[in-house]
């Protein structure tokens, strides 16, 4: 593979920050990071993307662009919640085939259901769950 180095990013452990190595190849890494609900994902998926120098997605404010609503609107809009599960993997979907780069996505909190999996599992994720 190339031109292939070792280089530290920090990324957060429990509450505390740490290094660890991250292998930096020619092949693209899509990271995906999911939780429960205010764990922290969109902070430290942007602090891990800003350290690596990866693109990075919320996917909660990027359903809330594409489809011009809150996302608590958007829950009421689309009645249940899988019919609103399948109208933000079409987002997650565009954000993966519209990247063929590096980058970090924070899912929402039910992000690795089976119907984002579908969407990710084409691009061989490294996937990270987040806990308190």
């Amino acid at each position: 593979m190339g031109n292939s180095h070792q280089t530290n990013t920090t990324i957060a452990d429990d509450t505390r920050l740490v290094k660890v190595p991250l292998e930096k190849s020619e092949e693209c890494m899509r990271i995906f990071l999911s939780g429960v609900s205010c764990v922290g994902k969109t902070t430290i998926g942007k602090q891990l993307a800003e350290e690596v120098e990866y693109k990075f997605f919320d996917l909660d404010s990027e359903v809330e662009a594409y489809y011009g609503n809150p996302i608590e609107l958007l829950h009421k809009e689309f009645v249940t919640m899988d019919a609103y599960h399948k109208k933000a993997a079409v987002v997650l979907e565009r954000i993966i085939a519209s990247n063929p780069d590096n980058y970090v996505v924070a899912l929402t909190p039910s992000g690795f259901r089976q119907v984002f999996w579908n969407k990710m599992q084409i691009v061989n994720p490294v996937t990270i769950v987040l806990t308190d």
